[in-house]
């Protein structure tokens, strides 16, 4: 029930995004992104003070180490990484639904014969060939309102 439930948001959310559907083949793995971030949260609220000042003016600067920017910024990381894992451990997939469908046809060849004999001029004021492709066109033109037809 939540596995389908998380499918239909992801397709709802995420399907726009990248043209077609998206499906969750292991939606559970996704339950483990509000822990990574309860755990970010935890972590962070938990640690104390780690220095201790003996001059008051450090602490009224506001400025902090480069240690310390760096500590936080690796937290951040390990967040982003975790949350990066549990999505890629659901393996979304997205992709357009595509269906085969079958069709029956004929296919029909017109050859014209090109030949010197074809520019005699039997068919007045046309010759041979020029009739021909004029009974060509039509027969192509009659064809274009049958439906299993698949002239271009």
């Amino acid at each position: 029930m939540i596995a389908g439930w998380i499918n239909k948001f992801a397709d709802a959310v995420l399907g726009p995004f990248f043209g077609g559907t998206v499906e969750i083949a292991s939606p559970w793995w996704l339950l483990l992104i509000p822990l990574a971030i309860a755990l970010f949260i935890w972590r962070r609220r938990r640690r104390g003070s780690s220095m201790r000042y003996s001059n008051v003016n450090l602490i009224r600067s506001g400025k902090k180490s480069a240690k310390a920017a760096l500590y936080i910024g690796l937290a951040w990381l390990e967040l982003i990484a975790l949350l990066s894992l549990s999505v890629a451990a659901s393996r979304p997939r997205s992709g357009s639904i595509q269906e085969v469908a079958y069709a029956e046809g004929v296919d029909i060849i017109l050859s014209l014969d090109i030949s010197g004999s074809m520019q005699a001029l039997d068919f007045k004021p046309k010759n041979r060939i020029e009739a021909a492709k004029q009974v060509a066109a039509e027969f192509i033109q009659a064809r274009a309102d049958n439906p299993s037809s698949n002239d271009r």
